[in-house]
């Protein structure tokens, strides 16, 4: 479950409690810029049990770390693409040298992503 709209101070830790309350939390990251550590804003939540995102979405306001904010189901769409953050940038280059990578019984080819405002290369950012 996409979680946006976080206040900066907003941690793994508070959004795992906020929603442990909602049913069992598998999973919890608040996204962090990785090369200033600073939230970026937004998280990720998945639940042991699917039916725990209906009693989320079933409470109108939800209120984490004094902002109010109210969360809709907008469905999952494969988009065909994700990102990986590597702390090492040794790791980049290893992705990028093996020739054929696969993923779930697909194949994948591996590229270094590039922010849309900026043309500077990210700090270890590749997408798969």
């Amino acid at each position: 479950m996409f979680i946006g709209g976080l206040s900066w101070q907003t941690t793994a830790e508070g959004l795992r409690d906020y929603f442990g309350r909602f049913g069992e939390v598998n999973e919890c990251m608040v996204m962090r810029d990785p090369a200033t550590k600073r939230a970026r804003g937004f998280g990720f939540i998945t639940f042991v049990d699917p039916a725990s995102v209906d009693r989320v979405l079933a409470t109108e306001e939800h209120e984490l770390d004094g902002k109010k904010r109210s969360l809709n189901f907008i469905g999952f769409s494969f988009r065909g693409f994700g990102f990986i953050t590597f702390v090492d940038p040794a790791s980049v280059d290893r992705v990028l040298a093996t020739e054929e990578h696969e993923l779930d019984g697909k194949k994948i080819d591996p590229k270094v992503a590039f922010p849309k405002r900026s043309q500077t290369k990210p700090q270890f950012q590749s997408v798969l």
